[in-house]
């Protein structure tokens, strides 16, 4: 009987071993495809605020320059609308619940800067107004400083020459 308790005990402990070994890899392989979940959910999340900037910022410069498709009203409601047509506010939120501090710290810096931009254009600035230039190179740096948080957190390599 002596001779059937080794291999027993040797085919036990290799079960046991093979399904933790199973486990373990499993563990590895769930972890590892939850994070390329959250990756993948912050690009989108990025790219949708990137995206809803890009309007708003044009839209704002199209109202500058008399190219607008609402002409209609004063400058000011035409101004304060261009940030509501959008998703602007609800995407900047989302941003702020998956980016890291750095991410959102640029993010709140490239909305501020739009905000003064479009304070430029309501306030009735010519697109060759200093104001207007300054303010315009303000969001555009802004968004470029955005920009480059965003490829640092995302691990994305820098494509410029």
């Amino acid at each position: 009987m002596d001779w059937l308790v080794s291999p027993l005990a040797t085919l036990l402990g290799g079960g046991v071993i093979g399904a933790g070994s199973a486990l373990l890899l499993d563990s590895v392989k769930t972890r590892r495809a939850l994070k390329q979940q959250w990756q993948d959910a912050r690009r989108e999340v990025y790219v949708s605020y990137l995206a809803e900037l890009s309007k708003a910022y044009e839209s704002l410069w199209a109202l500058a320059s008399g190219d607008y498709e609402d002409q209609s009203s004063d400058k000011r409601a035409s101004a304060r609308r261009i940030f509501r047509v959008g998703e602007l506010y609800q995407t900047r939120q989302r941003l702020k619940i998956t980016a890291s501090s750095r991410v959102i710290t640029a993010c709140d810096e490239a909305y501020a800067n739009l905000r003064s931009f479009r304070a430029v254009v309501s306030g009735g600035a010519e697109t060759d107004s200093s104001d207007f230039l300054a303010s315009n190179q303000a969001y555009r740096a802004s968004v470029q400083v955005l920009q480059e948080e965003i490829r640092r957190e995302l691990r994305i390599p820098d494509s410029r020459p």
